[in-house]
């Protein structure tokens, strides 16, 4: 079995899902990275591959990567799912140069009212450049629908998606945001022309109309009251909302991770803190029995009891400690030498040891 895994497998796993939605009574299965191909469909799929590389009638293109055919391209739910329009395929092809094949399905939450992709999923579609052979009706098609639209575009004057938000607030005044929630709310108008229904179109003209100084100061004040209150648009507030709420769970996360290492260190700290206290208290002891021990010598020196706060009492007792510290620092000392001696002798024999075995 062939593991389908790595960039260079990219390729293979899109035909075998490609494969998968042809044949019917397939049970749904994602094809990914941790999928696996047999011998033969792996032998197959390469000579497809270089038979596509070598067909002239092959073109390079940008190709929608998906993992399955029979689920959403965006959130791959297969709940409520339909094929996309031309008009939509084309739509995403001029707009973010991505071909999207034959059979491509998505949610209907995730298309606007014209049945085309919304703006701000384009730019999170992945894709694979590689060469593509696309069936000469299907291509004929693709091309017709491309030439519709081409001819169809009159600027702003056809659909407001052909123009950035800064050229559209130049020609309406509003936003594209702002402006859909008016055409969205706004009661419709009557016309002279019963049979002529209200259009984005017309809604735009007649904002322009009203931008050459012909709007009523009230409706001016209602807009600009709007644009102040509502300044961000519902996926710039979501957005924000979901980085902020992604850095206090990387902060609590950091946090708890923080904890679980001064966690581990515990047992450690409290051995070392143990040990530094029972080292306290054996100075401590030791000092308190060489003083009594001092106090007990002049006692004896004098051969009576005597006040400890006598004068004599006290030089005394100081000469004593100064002589217990002088023989405690020589005594430091002479272990310190007797050390470096040890470690000197160590190392002559080992000089020794090694000549002897140079010389064997």
């Amino acid at each position: 079995m062939a593991l389908l895994y790595g960039a260079d497998n990219e390729l293979k796993q899109q035909i075998a899902i490609g494969r998968r939605a042809n044949i019917d009574g397939l049970a749904e299965e994602q094809v990914n990275a941790e999928s696996r191909l047999c011998l033969n469909c792996h032998r197959s799929i390469l000579r497809e591959v270089q038979n596509i590389e070598n067909n002239p009638a092959s073109m390079r293109l940008n190709v929608l990567k998906q993992t399955s055919m029979q689920t959403c391209l965006i959130c791959n739910s297969m709940d409520n799912v339909h094929r996309l329009s031309l008009k939509c395929r084309v739509d995403v092809f001029i707009r973010q140069n991505i071909f999207i094949p034959t059979g491509t399905r998505s949610c209907n939450h995730h298309l606007d009212e014209d049945g085309l992709l919304l703006s701000f999923l384009l730019p999170a579609l992945q894709f694979i450049n590689h060469p593509y052979l696309v069936p000469g009706p299907e291509l004929v098609i693709f091309l017709q629908e491309i030439r519709s639209i081409a001819r169809g575009v009159n600027k702003w004057l056809c659909c407001e998606k052909d123009l950035n938000e800064e050229e559209f607030r130049s020609v309406v005044g509003l936003s594209k945001e702002h402006f859909t929630d008016l055409y969205t709310f706004c009661h419709p108008v009557r016309t002279e022309n019963l049979a002529e229904r209200e259009t984005k179109k017309l809604k735009s003209i007649f904002w322009c109309k009203l931008l050459t100084s012909r709007c009523d100061e009230e409706l001016q004040d209602a807009i600009e009251y709007e644009k102040v209150k509502y300044p961000f648009t519902v996926p710039q507030m979501m957005k924000e909302a979901a980085a902020k709420r992604e850095e206090k769970d990387k902060m609590a996360m950091q946090r708890q991770q923080d904890i679980a290492k001064k966690m581990e260190k515990l047992e450690q700290w409290k051995e070392e803190l143990h040990s530094k206290i029972e080292k306290k208290e054996s100075e401590a002891m030791q000092a308190k029995m060489r003083k009594d021990r001092l106090i007990e010598e002049v006692r004896r020196h004098f051969g009576y009891t005597v006040d400890p706060k006598d004068d004599r009492f006290k030089e005394l007792l100081e000469k004593k400690e100064k002589e217990q510290k002088k023989a405690m620092k020589e005594a430091r000392k002479k272990a310190k030498e007797e050390k470096m001696v040890k470690m000197l002798l160590n190392k002559k024999d080992k000089a020794t040891q090694a000549e002897a075995k140079s010389e064997e």
